[in-house]
């Protein structure tokens, strides 16, 4: 299904442009971010790369053996002030062993150099994924130079790695099925992106996807369990995830800010857990629906790839803005096609949503996840016209 696109039409609107304004505003906010910093702190007082401290605290703890203290929060927090800096604020280590495995090697450098390596190896790896959705080498500069990018290197996450896993896997669905699932079994270390894969694997009858996917996931787990011990994957589920689940139902903090899916939607409005898990379950279903509808459907392809990019950031009510790439994709791919100036309007709010949902947000107005069914509904017309569109072909 998810062959490689043909080029699409030059667009007729000017949405490029405003896309690109969208770009150079976010990169300039993140040299000013960058500009501020002195030594290991940024202008804000918290660590150069803000997140990053989390992969090299880890690295350097699990180099010199120290595992149980990467998945204590409390311990790693100690570390943390010890390695980095005393004054900063509450960071704590939230991945499975997997993810210790990918960024160990990090350890043995210094931070500033570790954290240039981890940007410039996330960018590396994002651009060939892009590669092999977009056609034009124009739109893979320009997704790199997409706000979510530069919001992922200013906070130093892994979003970069996430959405090329998550990209590429999608491309190569039709071509190399087995590969597809390779990737999708990586991508576990952060499943909360891999929620709606069940969807795509049962919807295509692609079962050798979801055989790969499966031992490669469990191949990854057991060489984190030789690397590490057994221990680790313990100490992860005694404590890393009492304290995850503890942060996102009850935390404070900018995180919330950074969060765009109906469940922080509700946090910000002041609901409790339950509540806030109630708003998301539409959410979720009706991306499930909409995923199931494009990948069983006859719609074009572009359609189909920007929907599974969207609806997976619609199900899940763990995102955050740094995961937004896969949607920054969907929008570029949207706006070579965009109808008007509601499809411009709606390929500007995705583009600039990771930047957007802060100062919703913070006003009290988490609007994100709409702006995410809608695009996500959008997309399904696209999917619905081709369906009506077939019978009328085969009868002429």
């Amino acid at each position: 299904m998810f062959a490689r696109m043909s080029k699409p039409a030059p667009s007729k609107t000017n949405v490029m442009f405003a896309l690109g304004l969208c770009s150079a505003a976010a990169w300039l906010a993140a040299a000013a971010y960058f500009a501020m910093t002195k030594g290991l702190l940024d202008g804000t007082g918290h660590a150069m790369g803000r997140d990053f401290v989390n992969n090299w605290t880890a690295a350097r703890l699990a180099s010199e053996g120290r595992i149980h203290e990467v998945f204590d929060p409390f311990q790693f927090y100690a570390a943390v002030h010890a390695m980095v800096d005393p004054t900063l604020l509450f960071h704590f280590w939230p991945y499975p062993p997997t993810y210790l495995a990918i960024v160990q090697p990090l350890g043995r450098l210094p931070y500033i150099p570790a954290f240039i390596v981890w940007s410039v190896a996330s960018l590396g790896l994002l651009a060939v994924a892009a590669r092999a959705v977009f056609p034009a080498r124009s739109d893979v500069v320009f997704l790199l130079a997409s706000p979510a990018v530069a919001t992922n290197l200013v906070l130093g996450q892994n979003g970069g790695l996430t959405a090329a896993l998550l990209l590429a896997a999608v491309a190569m669905i039709d071509r190399r099925p087995r590969t597809a699932g390779v990737l999708l079994g990586l991508l576990t270390f952060k499943p909360q992106l891999g929620l709606l894969a069940p969807v795509l694997v049962v919807a295509e009858r692609r079962w050798s996807i979801l055989v790969a996917a499966a031992l490669t996931g469990a191949a990854f787990a057991g060489f984190s369990a030789v690397l590490f011990g057994v221990e680790a994957w313990r100490d992860f589920a005694t404590l890393t995830v009492p304290m995850q689940t503890t942060m996102m139902q009850t935390g404070k903090g900018p995180f919330m800010l950074m969060m765009v899916s109906a469940f922080a939607s509700g946090r910000v409005l002041g609901l409790d857990a339950t509540w806030a898990m109630a708003l998301q379950a539409p959410f979720t279903l009706a991306a499930g629906v909409l995923a199931w509808r494009a990948c069983r459907g006859s719609g074009p392809v572009w359609a189909k790839v920007a929907t599974m990019m969207v609806t997976t950031l619609l199900a899940t009510p763990q995102a955050l803005n740094y995961d937004m790439i896969p949607v920054a994709a969907a929008a570029l791919l949207l706006a070579h096609r965009a109808q008007g100036w509601p499809d411009r309007a709606l390929c500007v709010a995705l583009w600039f949503a990771p930047i957007l949902v802060i100062a919703l947000n913070g006003m009290g107005a988490p609007i994100t996840p709409l702006i995410l069914a809608a695009a996500a509904f959008r997309l399904d017309r696209e999917h619905t016209a081709s369906a009506r569109l077939a019978p009328a072909a085969l009868a002429a």
